[in-house]
Order: structure tokens, then sequence, then C-alpha cells
């Protein structure tokens, strides 16, 4: 046996079961402190969810039939959202108002596209004129809908918008806005949404603005306790586990090792330096039992004599001056020893 295993012997018969029931105790403490967590109220919080979600959209868009005489577009082509439109080309412009609402329940839905014209001083409307192009109301069961209207821009221009321009001369600007609403309900929500925009022309064009699309979503909160997770530190059960796992074992080693044979041969190895082979003799009368082994090293130390140790008796002997100084395992026993 090497000498670390001589020493790691030594150890567990000296020290082992003390050495493991302090483990066994603070694995012990660990693990009780995760109960301890675990077992305790988690302190419960409120949260909002948004139930029952509705989105409701609504876009303009517009295109228009090439009618008119040209050379750049072949009669009957329809075009869809150009940038500009040519008057000439196409002097009739079609207006579709498109709502897209939830298709897991019937909707109703009141659609309408106006030509709103109005007279503006300082950013201030001091007249306006509102003409309903396309209306109308329906139960909606596939969640979109479209209605379409038609504004022919170059009779509105020679015409109406001329004769307000006229008579509205220098005192303001006139504008001109295409407005298409949109009321929903869905037996749950109810609500409406409203696009403007633009419609400037010309002698030769016109052109609408860009911003054609509106959204709203719709919900319902409601609050929910949600009871507070139950946080359980991995590092303290695994260490409160392996430490009571380790006390444990070094306990039943220590226990092991600790008969009293096996206690005089780790002491024999620590002592080795202070331990001499040999054969005892008959023990005279005058003899000093001690009760370990370091005991009767000191003994041999304090007086410069060494240990004899009689393997064959099982004994361990210091003689020093007519005194016999002796150390016996406790499973042997000195009689008929003398």
């Amino acid at each position: 046996m090497g000498p670390w295993a001589e020493r790691a012997r030594w150890f567990l018969t000296t020290r082992g079961t003390l050495v493991g029931l302090a483990l066994l105790v603070a694995g012990a403490i660990l693990l009780g402190s995760v109960g301890i967590a675990y077992a305790g109220s988690p302190t419960a919080t409120t949260v909002t969810e948004q139930q029952a979600v509705e989105t409701f959209d609504l876009e303009l868009a517009t295109s228009a039939v090439v009618t008119g005489e040209t050379t750049l577009f072949a009669p009957g082509e329809r075009l869809a959202e150009p940038p500009v439109y040519l008057a000439a080309a196409t002097p009739v412009v079609d207006l579709s108002v498109t709502s897209t609402v939830p298709d897991d329940r019937l909707v109703t839905v009141t659609q309408r596209v106006y030509l709103v014209t109005r007279a503006v001083e300082d950013g201030e409307v001091f007249w306006t004129e509102r003409r309903l192009l396309a209306g109308e109301t329906i139960e909606v069961t596939d969640g979109t809908h479209t209605t379409e209207g038609a504004l022919n821009v170059t009779e509105y221009r020679n015409t109406r918008l001329a004769a307000v321009a006229s008579e509205v001369g220098t005192a303001g600007r006139v504008e001109t806005v295409v407005v298409a609403e949109t009321e929903v309900d869905s037996g749950r929500y109810a609500d409406r949404l409203t696009v403007e925009t633009p419609l400037v022309t010309d002698a030769a064009t016109y052109r609408f603005g860009d911003q054609r699309e509106a959204s709203t979503t719709r919900a319902t909160p409601v609050e929910r306790t949600v009871p507070a997770a139950r946080e359980v530190s991995g590092s303290r059960l695994a260490g409160g586990t392996l430490l009571a796992i380790g006390g444990l074992g070094i306990a039943v080693l220590g226990r092991r090792e600790s008969d009293p044979e096996a206690a005089a041969t780790a002491s024999r190895v620590r002592y080795g330096e202070w331990v001499s082979t040999g054969t005892v003799g008959r023990l005279g009368s005058n003899r000093v039992s001690v009760r370990t082994l370091g005991d009767l090293v000191d003994v041999a130390i304090d007086s410069g004599r060494r240990v004899v140790h009689d393997p064959d008796r099982g004994i361990y002997v210091v003689l020093d001056d007519g005194v016999t100084y002796t150390f016996v395992p406790r499973k042997r026993t000195l009689a008929n020893e003398e």
C-alpha cells in the first residue's frame, strides 16, 4: 500500500467519522434551506391580458379605364394606382373602399366614399361641401367587403370646382379631398375608421395622396392572478446533496476503519519513523499501559528511546530504566504475556 493510501486510511481512522458527520450536517442545512424556500408561499402577481382581440382595416384604392383619345395607352386598359392620371386618357376614376373585419363572426359594415370641396384661409375651413359618391350597409361573414364608386374628374374640375374657385376668389384657396369612411359592428365592438386623401387637379392631370389606409385593434383587458414561480437554487440543491452523500460515505468509511487494529495500523504508518519492528520478550511487572500509540511515541521521544513493535504479539513497547511502557490495540490483551 502506497504512502498516500496509508495516510488516507489514517485520516479515515482518526478523523473520518467526525468529518463525515460535519459534512452530513452541512449538506442537511443546505437541503433544508432549499426545502424551506420551495415550501414557502410565493407572492402572487396580477397581470392584465388582452382577450377577444379584433382588428378592423380600411383601404381606399383608385384605378381608371382608358376611354379618351391617347396614344400612350390601349383603349379599355385599366390603370391601377399610377402616380398621376392623364385627364384626357382617363377622365373617370374608380374609387374602391375595402373593409377587412374578423372572419369568424358576422360583422355589420357601413361604407361610404365622399367628394369634399372646401374653402380654406389661414388653415381654417370657412366653407365645405360634401358629396356622396357611394355608400351601403352590409352584413359581412367572410371577413372583407368592397364598395365601389366613380368620379368624372374632368367634369368636376370644369364645372363645380371652377364655379367654387370663381366665387371664393382671393378670399382663400379651394381644396378637394376624397374621404372614405367605414362603421363596423361585430357584436362585441363598434368602431369607425376614416381615410382622407387630397385630389389635386390641373388642366391635364390629376393625382391622389399616398396615405389611404387606416387600421384599429380592439381588445378586452382581463386581469388574472399568476402565482410567482418557485425558484429552487440548483447550486444549493446540488451542493447539499453532494455534501450529504460525501459526508455519509466518509462517516461510513471512517466507522469501518475505526476498529482498534485498523487504528493501530494507521498510527503505525503515521509514527513509522519512531517505530522499529522486533521481538519483545516476557514483560516485567513494572509496566505502564498507555491509551494510544501516539502517547507511547511521546514517551519514546521524551526518553530518547524507540518504540518496538512485536507483530506476532501485536504489542508496542518502550523500555526505559526498568519501566516497560506498552500499547496494545483494544482487541488484544496482555493476559498471559508476562
